[in-house]
């Protein structure tokens, strides 16, 4: 779980409450959310949210070294024919992939949603 609050005496009270009711651990100041990297700057009172390692980590898994490209996706995608046959590894693998980019279009990355989406 993580709590979240512009004051430390927010959270503090927030976790008082929840330890009322239920067996809960502190980890301490986040570093790492749901796959999303989280840095805060008190100086500057910011927070960076970073998916590089994520992202790096789906493209060297299910992108091939040599069908990189540096362009979202073709104006017109094309679509395969009703009877075209499915690699029986792709039927599980394609929705996976999609699923894992649809995650980091819908947290930090909205710029691919379109692409993502037309995948779907």
């Amino acid at each position: 779980m993580l709590i979240a609050a512009p004051q430390r005496s927010q959270v503090d009270a927030i976790k008082q409450v929840i330890v009322k009711k239920w067996k809960i651990e502190d980890n301490g100041s986040v570093k790492e959310f749901l796959n999303v990297k989280i840095t805060c700057d008190q100086e500057n009172q910011t927070i960076y949210l970073d998916q590089k390692a994520y992202i790096k980590e789906v493209v060297d898994k299910w992108i091939q070294p040599n069908k990189k490209t540096w362009t979202p996706m073709t104006a017109t995608p094309t679509k395969a024919s009703a009877d075209t046959k499915v690699q029986e590894d792709l039927q599980w693998k394609y929705p996976m992939l999609v699923g894992k980019l649809l995650w980091v279009s819908n947290t930090i990355w909205p710029n691919i949603c379109y692409a993502v989406n037309t995948l779907v």
